[in-house]
């Protein structure tokens, strides 16, 4: 996880440097011009052996999503994460159809019954899973080996024990060749369960 605004632009050599090779930046914080700036500055500054996600957790409408896939279209971006506010289901199925972007439901499918429903309706891109909140492991291994969903297994704040748990059982039997989504280690002050040396230390 890179912080907001400028300030991911100095986290990222040091996150280099201690071996993460996927990265997601939180966008829609600030004015939408300064951070289009931000992004080519950051897309400048990482290897072409790393991937870069953006999370815009709901915060653009219609126009400034449009205006950042549009940005995005040919530039090595994996995937933009909820673009739009959940709740605006036609604008997300709509800017999957018209960019060339993936992109990534979150807050949209917080349970595995609304990504079923999702993926019903044709949902093209990722699905960012929460098994805290989706449900038991075994359920959500079933549903992905059974519809071949793409998916990325993502933390919800757990505490560092709950989280140690999932990801024992995730890297027991891996579910997608994505990056996992738990580099939140820092936010509990514990790191024994964050960085490059998870897999050793699981």
């Amino acid at each position: 996880m890179l912080p907001a605004g400028r300030e991911a632009l100095q986290a990222l050599p040091v996150k280099l440097e201690a071996g993460f090779l996927a990265f997601k930046w939180k966008v829609g914080v600030g004015a939408l011009d300064d951070e289009l700036g931000i992004f080519d500055d950051l897309l400048a500054a990482l290897p072409a052996y790393a991937t870069l996600r953006l999370d815009a957790n709901g915060a653009w409408d219609r126009r400034q999503a449009g205006k950042w896939l549009a940005h995005c279209a040919e530039r090595p971006v994996e995937f933009v994460e909820q673009p739009v506010a959940p709740a605006d289901e036609d604008a997300l199925r709509g800017l999957a159809a018209d960019y060339p972007v993936t992109l990534a439901l979150d807050e949209s499918v917080t349970g595995l019954a609304a990504a079923r429903r999702w993926q019903g309706l044709g949902w093209p891109g990722v699905f960012v899973i929460k098994p805290v909140l989706a449900g038991p492991l075994d359920e959500i291994a079933a549903w992905v080996a059974t519809t071949k969903a793409d998916i990325v297994l993502s933390s919800a704040i757990e505490t560092a024990l709950g989280r140690a748990a999932i990801l024992q059982a995730a890297l027991a039997r891996p579910l997608t060749k994505r990056a996992l989504g738990f580099g939140v280690g820092e936010i509990f002050g514990d790191r024994r369960w964050d960085g490059p040396l998870l897999g050793a230390v699981v």
